[in-house]
């Protein structure tokens, strides 16, 4: 699936920038098959210029819920939305934002060796930098690092002068 995202921070020039996405098992987790079931169930058509999340009123005629046209949804009440969700299902929304997808979707992309240049590419990052933030690598990532590159037998060679450590000592290691 294609979805053609116009108006990004990084979208200076307003062409759009494209995302691309893959069918996966299990269906229900699929995110071409939520992505199609929202659109039947909005009644966007394919090809359709119109927000894709856009806010939702009640329609007196038809006494039923319906999209709001023109207007995207806000950040603000789609986090609303987002932690009300969270907090149903018994989870601490004092834990999660909309960026935890940002942050999770990078993380596990890196740790499966998505190349960064890719990463960067589908969270529409212009810079490293600001990917680097999102991705969070667990203990195996980073004690890679060492084994990987156990020829470097100097401790001092992973060490900062200009930052106080403490010895910390894990059964793991």
């Amino acid at each position: 699936m294609w979805l053609i995202c116009v108006g990004l921070k990084k979208d200076q020039y307003k062409k759009g920038d494209t995302v691309v996405i893959a069918k996966t098992e299990p269906e229900e987790l699929c995110p071409v098959h939520c992505i199609k079931a929202y659109l039947t169930a909005a009644s966007i058509s394919g090809g359709s210029s119109d927000f894709l999340f856009r806010n939702v009123y009640m329609s007196k005629k038809s006494n039923l819920y319906q999209l709001r046209k023109g207007n995207h949804m806000s950040y603000t009440r789609a986090r609303e939305i987002f932690l009300s969700k969270l907090e149903v299902m018994g989870f601490d929304s004092c834990k999660y934002g909309l960026h935890s997808f940002r942050s999770g979707g990078a993380t596990a992309a890196a740790a499966t060796g998505v190349s960064e240049r890719l990463i960067k590419k589908h969270g529409s990052w212009r810079s490293g930098i600001c990917k680097d933030m999102y991705i969070h690598e667990n203990e195996s990532s980073r004690l890679s690092v060492t084994l990987k590159n156990s020829s470097l037998t100097c401790p001092f060679f992973f060490c900062r002068c200009d930052v106080r450590y403490r010895s910390l000592l894990h059964s793991r290691c």
